[in-house]
């Protein structure tokens, strides 16, 4: 990218495959560990400034805890664990805890990281208050760091020769997104002025591991008011922004959400369930509503 200063690098770690991960509890474990060791192989001085891992799958639990015991190779480093969503937030909020054996480590993985990393870095809004009610406080010092992003301009506002409101949805259809409340709260309105578009690939969410796209079909089945759209470019994604008149975000839980960020960019207001990142980005009666 043209965009990136000349001095960034790229390095890869190797994807462990099942048979390699015997001497480990399971992958997770030697994923973070082999980031652990690219990390001291980038650096052999004692580590760069800081060292930024997502909390998802506790990737960066092995250089914690290398930290933690006074590695040489960290000795110059901060580690920095960034909340975006753990996977065990993840998989409770849709329904699917595992008592497997590796999904019991890679919630204990990203338990430790979160505990014990030097810093744990939080967008804003409810976000790191929700994880230390889940967590029972066990997280680590804090500190409030925006994630970086890059926003399209603003488009020119399209109105459709269709006069109802326009609502859209843009994300994943999946349990925790809230898209099945979305769509049972509005089959319940006693009105037809409204159309809402659901653009977002799919996941085996639904009950009983089922897709989720198929379970929304059924459940709007012959209903004129919903259009189904799928995975779609963020080219479509920003001319259905601009032909819309509300972005709703129905989220159990929402972090930092780009969708959200993305329509705020396009002047899009947002209705927006009150969780996580979306106490602030939302401000009632300004960009939108909680």
């Amino acid at each position: 990218s043209p965009d990136l200063p000349e001095d960034v690098r790229f390095a890869f770690v190797h994807e462990p495959a099942a048979e390699e991960a015997e001497d480990y509890f399971g992958t997770g474990q030697l994923w973070s560990a082999r980031a652990f060791e690219k990390l001291k192989e980038l650096y052999p001085d004692g580590g760069p400034d800081i060292a930024e891992f997502p909390d998802y799958r506790g990737e960066g639990a092995v250089t914690v805890q290398a930290r933690n015991t006074l590695d040489p190779g960290l000795r110059n480093t901060l580690v920095c664990i960034r909340v975006h969503t753990s996977d065990e937030i993840r998989n409770l909020l849709n329904g699917r805890v595992s008592s497997e054996v590796g999904a019991r480590v890679a919630c204990d993985l990203e338990r430790y990281a979160l505990a014990h990393a030097d810093r744990v870095l939080w967008p804003g809004g409810d976000v790191v208050e929700a994880y230390r009610r889940y967590y029972g406080g066990a997280v680590a010092q804090t500190e409030r760091v925006r994630p970086a992003a890059r926003l399209t301009p603003a488009r020119a506002r399209r109105k459709t020769p269709d006069a109802r409101i326009r609502l859209l949805y843009v994300g994943r259809l999946e349990r925790r997104k809230g898209v099945q409340n979305l769509c049972r709260a509005l089959t319940g309105l006693d009105r037809d002025d409204w159309r809402l578009t659901l653009a977002g690939g799919d996941t085996p969410t639904a009950p009983l591991a089922s897709s989720m796209l198929a379970q929304l079909r059924l459940a709007t089945a012959a209903d004129e008011r919903f259009e189904l759209r799928g995975e779609i470019s963020h080219e479509e994604v920003l001319e259905l922004m601009a032909e819309s008149d509300l972005l709703i975000s129905p989220s159990l839980w929402a972090c930092w959400p780009n969708a959200v960020l993305e329509a705020l960019s396009q002047n899009l207001p947002v209705l927006a369930t009150p969780v996580g990142g979306h106490v602030e980005l939302v401000d009632p009666g300004t960009t939108g509503r909680l």
